[in-house]
């Protein structure tokens, strides 16, 4: 299975008014860098080239570019830094830093130095689904949170303005009435879901392309099994 990955603890990070860095300068990064912004972080990017994504954020005023390469004291004071340049040196570098000011560290596809994984974030407003492989599988996790993105529409936005509206006026109410409430309110919201695999695996075989131990291509799982 390649790499394994830590497992992970799924929590979201209180990140208002707090430091945080993204290493990397490409559209990526200035992805990660806005999903920063909102939730309310003040943002620093280090890179000595800037995607366009990234020079909206820094003429926004919305975080500071740097255009330079990273170094160590770029991590001083910071709670969280994310490292998206695939470069293993400079992530051994930043993490090093990162340890140092306790800070935690999210550097892509750099499992085994992070203290955090990213997870694949669908978003309604208020409503946020998180979907994570524990770092083993991300191109799964993306064709699923790309599902899952097509399927709800802006009315599960309306909805849970709607709960949110109720639930604010149940502060008296003891747990078991609260919840009483909100199992008559929420009657009849279901999920139907479809998946179609891939057809190698429908039809048990090992993936195209992997090698067994030999180095050969692998055979699928019917033929090792003949």
């Amino acid at each position: 299975m390649g790499q394994r990955a830590h497992g992970y603890y799924l929590a979201a990070l209180h990140l208002e008014g707090e430091r945080a860095l993204v290493v990397g300068g490409d559209d990526e990064a200035g992805e990660r860098a806005a999903l920063l912004v909102r939730a309310g972080a003040r943002v620093t990017i280090v890179w000595p080239t800037a995607a366009a994504g990234v020079l909206a954020l820094a003429r926004a005023g919305a975080v500071r570019w740097l255009a330079r390469g990273v170094v160590a004291d770029d991590v001083r004071g910071c709670r969280l830094v994310v490292v998206v340049a695939r470069d293993a040196a400079l992530v051994a570098l930043v993490a090093r830093a990162a340890r140092s000011e306790r800070a935690w560290l999210s550097a892509i596809d750099q499992v085994a130095e992070s203290d955090l994984a990213q997870v694949a974030l669908v978003r309604r407003g208020d409503l946020q689904i998180g979907i994570s492989s524990n770092g083993v599988a991300p191109a799964v996790v993306r064709r699923l949170r790309e599902g899952l993105d097509a399927s709800l529409d802006a009315r599960i936005e309306a909805l849970c303005v709607h709960v949110a509206e109720v639930r604010a006026g149940l502060g008296a109410c003891s747990m078991v009435e609260r919840r009483e409430v909100m199992r008559r309110l929420l009657d009849g919201l279901t999920i139907e879901a479809t998946i179609r695999y891939p057809a190698w695996f429908e039809r048990g075989e090992r993936p195209p392309g992997a090698v067994d131990d030999a180095g050969a291509a692998s055979a699928t799982i019917a033929e090792q099994g003949t």
